[in-house]
């Protein structure tokens, strides 16, 4: 079976590239994915133009979707074994691919740095899954997101006790906790 690929990267135009551009970039990235043994995932032509064909729907909105995918794809120690992300060239101005990294990062999801080029994406063989270029988030750390240990339980799937907050996409707390070991999400009231 391949391993999935998510292609992470800017959508909306703003970072000197239009929709459409940033649409091709992508596409292209996915099919070099595809062609090096990933099944790629890419949210990009996923819904490609449904900004103009459906306007009622906001760009919030399409952030969530595509957060609740991540979050999908990293539920259950074997489903986060075959899931890694791509970051695509031009990712750290866009706010999206920033929270999908976020949240790739927190579900400890391999995370590929944007290659020079599609063609230079790590080959599936290459991929080693869960625990290899893990990256520790800042509230694993005590950042400003971390729960503070005395008023929260340890993780109900883990037992870890390494709990940060979840936030939207305007980085407001969710009334969910994650944890760092496993990924787990739940909701929890903090006293």
């Amino acid at each position: 079976m391949r391993p999935l690929l998510y292609i992470s990267g800017p959508y909306s135009a703003g970072n000197g590239r239009t929709v459409a551009e940033n649409i091709a970039v992508a596409r292209a990235h996915a099919v070099a994915a595809a062609k090096k043994g990933w099944m790629p995932l890419c949210p990009h032509l996923n819904t490609a133009g449904f900004e103009v064909d459906c306007p009622e729907i906001s760009h919030k909105e399409w952030l969530a979707g595509d957060i609740t995918i991540l979050r999908l794809l990293g539920r259950g120690r074997g489903a986060r074994m075959m899931c890694a992300v791509l970051l695509l060239p031009g990712w750290e101005g866009s706010k999206g691919a920033g929270l999908e990294r976020d949240w790739a990062i927190r579900l400890n999801l391999e995370i590929f740095e944007p290659p020079a080029t599609p063609e230079a994406i790590p080959p599936a063989a290459a991929f080693r899954g869960i625990g290899s270029r893990r990256k520790t988030p800042d509230v694993a750390r005590g950042g400003d997101r971390a729960a503070p240990p005395e008023q929260t339980k340890p993780c109900p799937r883990c037992g870890g006790r390494r709990v940060g907050y979840c936030i939207d996409l305007d980085d407001q707390p969710t009334g969910e906790l994650f944890c760092v070991r496993c990924g787990a999400v739940w909701e929890e009231a903090i006293a």
